[in-house]
Formats: structure tokens, sequence, C-alpha cells
């Protein structure tokens, strides 16, 4: 009897206490100042080449615009990131970094109707599906913006209505950005 409840006594603490080792570590996302690591993406679309390395950018300021297909207001920018980009092909890489929760077919259509509606067409390159990018930035909603220097520390942390003309021609000048941080 007395092992017994020596035996039920140590299961209680066995309850009682967290299994610390089988939680998850904390991430550590990246921030306004961080480095971005050098990540080699292969599973670009909607893009002659199919794999990039963020390092063979240095020397370019990177643009990364997180959306999904239900983000309305995502899509409508796509127009804009376009045209910066292509009046800037050598100083400018915009990705577009799909966040999740899309199917092939539905990123298929976008890109379709985006082409259809373009003025001037539609190739900017996208990330899908996403397992690289993602998990170094901690965001809910989008769209979302990352803006990495010529150098590649992160610059910029914002919302679409900041993603303009004017901000990306000061990106590439290298003067200092004064936009409003976007925190989730």
């Amino acid at each position: 009897m007395k092992k017994l409840t020596i035996l039920i006594v140590m299961a209680s603490y066995c309850l009682y206490f967290p299994a610390f080792s089988q939680t998850n570590p904390q991430k550590k996302y990246l921030h306004i100042g961080d480095k971005i690591p050098d990540l080699i993406i292969t599973n670009l679309i909607n893009s002659k080449k199919k794999i990039l390395e963020l390092s063979k950018s240095r020397g370019k300021v990177v643009i990364l615009d997180f959306w999904n297909t239900y983000c309305s207001s995502c899509i409508d920018g796509f127009e804009e990131l376009d045209s910066l980009q292509k009046a800037y092909p050598d100083q400018l890489q915009v990705l577009l970094v799909n966040a999740g929760g899309d199917t092939k077919r539905t990123v298929d259509i976008v890109i379709k109707r985006t082409k259809a509606w373009s003025s001037h067409g539609f190739d900017l390159p996208i990330v899908f599906p996403d397992s690289v990018v993602h998990p170094y930035f901690k965001f809910r909603p989008v769209p979302h913006t990352i803006w990495i220097d010529k150098n590649g520390f992160i610059i910029g942390i914002t919302g679409k209505k900041e993603v303009n003309p004017k901000n990306v021609a000061k990106a590439i000048s290298g003067e200092k950005l004064t936009m409003e941080e976007k925190i989730d």
C-alpha cells in the first residue's frame, strides 16, 4: 500500500510540472535593423527564374510583399508594385510572398486576372508555397511589407500605404525612410 501511495504522489507531481522538453522554443522574429539571412527561395512562380538567393540581390532594395488571395487591397497593389519594379529593374527586387492558406489554383486565378487587368502586363515573381521567408516575420493581417536595404538590413515593416514611388526612390537613394511601422 505504501508503494502505491508513493507511486500516486509521484505521478501527481509529474502532472503538476510542465513538460519543458516538449514546448516549442520561442521564435526570434526579425525586426527593423536586423540583417536578413541569406535565404534560398526555391519555389518561385510567375517568373523565369525558379530559384532566388537573397544574397544575389545585395545592391538592390528588396521589397517582400506578403499577401493572400482573399486580400483585395493586396491584389490591387500588384500593378503599382509591378510598375515600380519596371521603373527600377537594376535597383529594386519585388517579391510577392503568399502568406499561406491558398491553393495553387486560387493563386493561378489571381495571376491570370491580374495579367488581364494590368495595362502593361504583370511580371512579379511570387513565392508559392512559402515555407522559407514567412517564419522570419511575425504578422497577422495582410498586406504586410518588409523593406530590405542594399546591404541586407531591414529598414521598414509597413502596410500597403507606405509602398509608393516616393518611398521606393528614397530607399534606393539610401535616404532614411520615415514610415509608420506596422506592428501586429
